[in-house]
């Protein structure tokens, strides 16, 4: 949730093509934690996640 304020918060006054460059730098930096791949993982094995805020 965060990333996605900080998206909006920062996107909101640079030009479109910049806003969208750095909403995929974001998402990209969320993509990568732990979390998500504990939240694929849980998905798959259909059982409840164990988020460790990583």
């Amino acid at each position: 949730m965060r990333k996605a304020k900080q998206s909006i918060n920062e996107g909101i006054n640079k030009p479109l093509r910049e806003g969208i460059e750095l909403e995929a730098q974001l998402f990209g930096d969320v993509c990568v934690t732990e979390d998500v791949k504990e939240g694929a993982t849980a998905f798959f094995e259909k059982r409840t996640p164990q988020f460790q805020r990583k």
